[in-house]
């Protein structure tokens, strides 16, 4: 996948990879999770702020729901190599990587230690972007998350 976006981002003197960099920017989407019957469980819009700068991953969430509830929070990381971040909050803690032309990420909830998502990445143009979670609590698939995204110019 060509990158799309136009600066390098070094990492002790070495690109980070294309993916990465090219995260950043404002995402809006939706997002649904359904249980293992199919039975949807949330539905809610995001939008997602990305802003790489050196090492430094500065993330924020907003979720809002059509009732008008909405959360938002940061989420900051770090770079560990030109591949991967690590991250964590109050509320999650995780890394996320690259592998070939996919994003992948994985985290848990700090006061819910059983729980474990993983998420794939994909951008099927460039500037959109796909991606699935699976939850899981006690090693059991428990939802999938489906979130489907534009990226705001």
């Amino acid at each position: 996948m060509d990158s799309f976006f136009h600066h390098e981002i070094l990492f002790r003197g070495m690109k980070v990879a294309s993916l990465l960099r090219d995260l950043a920017g404002t995402w809006e989407g939706s997002n649904t999770r359904v249980d293992t019957s199919g039975r949807v469980l949330d539905s809610h819009s995001m939008r997602i702020r990305i802003n790489v700068d050196g090492v430094e991953w500065n993330q924020h969430n907003t979720y809002t729901w059509p009732d008008g509830r909405s959360l938002e929070f940061p989420l900051i990381g770090r770079f560990v190599s030109p591949t991967e971040v690590h991250f964590a909050n109050s509320r999650i803690r995780g890394r996320l990587w690259v592998s070939q032309d996919i994003v992948l990420v994985n985290w848990s909830y700090i006061e819910q230690s059983s729980t474990n998502l993983w998420e794939l990445m994909s951008f099927p143009e460039p500037e959109r972007r796909v991606r699935v979670w699976q939850h899981t609590r006690g090693g059991k698939l428990e939802a999938v998350t489906f979130i489907d995204e534009q990226r705001l110019k």
